[in-house]
């Protein structure tokens, strides 16, 4: 379905003393991991924190189930589950969904996690040609959605971080799969946070 581009005013502000806590432990247990993981590079989490406070707070969404694609240790999904979302975070690697559940609890957040793919089945054409550059997008493998026994269009808030050269496809994906008024917010690096939004009719 057709995407709207959003326009927020997002910038930065002073962390609450719990997500600053959240975002410092998480990026050290990714650096304990202790070696490379494919296509891991962190986002600007005190960035992120304030557009889901600004989406949350605002009447973009339709509702408050939170997805996070491609989440490593599910830092944004903490995040997202601190200001009030019922979040997920979807990821491929075994090893960071284990050590994201770990963190979740020790922070006490509700955030289910799943170690699986967040590309839906039927997307193959979508990946037509995106070379091994980018494996983590690779179709097959453990569904994530049915390991936390939700569709994708059940999510109204769908966060993802795109390398360059694979937004598109996230674009792609969001706009088939995406539920009516769902919202995809992306982190692009120095260009900041963009939101899009499926047509809601």
């Amino acid at each position: 379905m057709p995407l709207e581009e959003l326009t927020l005013e997002v910038v930065a502000a002073p962390l609450p003393d719990r997500a600053r806590a959240l975002i410092v432990d998480g990026e050290q247990r990714i650096a304990e991991l202790g070696r490379v993981l494919p296509g891991f590079v962190p986002s600007d989490h005190a960035l992120v924190f304030e557009a889901l406070r600004v989406l949350r707070a605002g009447s973009w969404l339709t509702g408050d189930r939170f997805c996070e694609w491609g989440s490593g240790l599910g830092i944004v999904a903490g995040l997202a589950a601190m200001v009030g979302y019922e979040s997920y975070a979807i990821e491929i690697e075994e090893e960071l969904v284990d050590e994201g559940e770990r963190l979740s609890e020790d922070f006490g957040l509700e955030v289910v996690h799943a170690a699986g793919t967040f590309v839906p089945p039927g997307s193959d054409d979508l990946l037509a040609g995106t070379g091994d550059e980018l494996e983590w997008l690779r179709a097959g493998g453990n569904d994530g959605y049915e390991l936390v026994d939700r569709d994708p269009d059940e999510f109204d808030l769908i966060f993802a971080y795109p390398w360059p050269g694979e937004e598109h496809i996230i674009l792609s994906l969001f706009e088939r799969h995406a539920g009516r008024g769902s919202v995809l917010l992306s982190y692009h690096g120095m260009e900041g946070v963009r939101a899009h939004r499926a047509a809601s009719s």
